[in-house]
């Protein structure tokens, strides 16, 4: 198995949810700057897990519309189990509300075009057959001020 260092300059972790930590990443011989996923707490010798994931994996990889995620490779590392993916430079769609809401606005009036593109990124997964199991505003990420993409299809 090869590094993650060896491969990508790995930053500081910018979050964390259920199923792991994300950090940035610039590919070393590209340039490119992504995010690096690792799947936390693990059981790698667990066949159904790393199955699941690795299914998982391969119909996220092949799932290329305009409000979904990204994810360029996926697979186990000396560091464990990893999803690389497009980085969103945006907030989540729950900060989104919140700022809105500071600003004593009411968020759905202003956010509805992010929910709809959300919805739009929902039914090309389920167009393919999948359903996404963890959907919630945390994982509606903005990767521009106008364009809301579906992220952390695992659960």
């Amino acid at each position: 198995m090869a590094r993650l260092a060896e491969r990508f300059h790995v930053g500081k972790r910018l979050g964390s949810g259920g199923a792991g930590h994300v950090y940035p990443a610039m590919d070393r011989s590209s340039g490119e700057v992504l995010a690096i996923k690792m799947i936390r707490n693990v059981d790698h010798d667990d066949p159904n897990f790393v199955q699941r994931f690795e299914r998982e994996g391969r119909i996220h990889q092949g799932l290329r519309g305009r409000y979904i995620l990204h994810v360029f490779e996926h697979g186990a590392w000396d560091e464990g189990l990893a999803i690389v993916m497009e980085l969103a430079d945006g907030p989540s769609l729950s900060a989104a509300i919140e700022a809105v809401k500071a600003q004593g606005k009411r968020p759905f009036s202003v956010l509805f075009p992010l929910l709809d593109q959300a919805m739009s990124g929902i039914a090309e997964v389920h167009a393919v057959d999948v359903i996404h199991r963890d959907l919630k505003p945390e994982n509606i990420l903005t990767v521009t001020s106008s364009i809301s993409e579906v992220s952390s299809m695992w659960a």
